[in-house]
């Protein structure tokens, strides 16, 4: 790692130099351009998503009961299939 002072040290033509270099290095480097699309696309897609969830979540709590009771269910289904029974005999 070069200084601060290392690099007040050099004359201009150095870091002019330096500069050069480390600009042909990151010449040198693969793109991520095609990453970041990617991941842009990714998070707005996960956007999308989480957004679109929320209309659910708040439809299901204006819908649903506030207790569910399994043996209640279970007594209602079995009271409709004994009712739909009578009906069918």
């Amino acid at each position: 790692m070069i200084s601060e002072e290392t690099l007040r040290q050099m004359s201009r033509e150095e870091r002019a130099a330096l500069s050069r270099s480390l600009a042909a290095l990151s010449d040198e480097l693969p793109s991520l351009s095609a990453g970041d699309e990617r991941r842009r696309r990714f998070v707005v897609l996960q956007m999308g998503a989480s957004v679109g969830l929320i209309p659910w979540i708040v439809l299901l709590a204006i819908t649903l009961p506030h207790r569910f009771q399994r043996g209640r269910a279970l007594a209602c289904r079995g009271k409709q299939a004994r009712t739909s029974h009578r009906v069918i005999t």
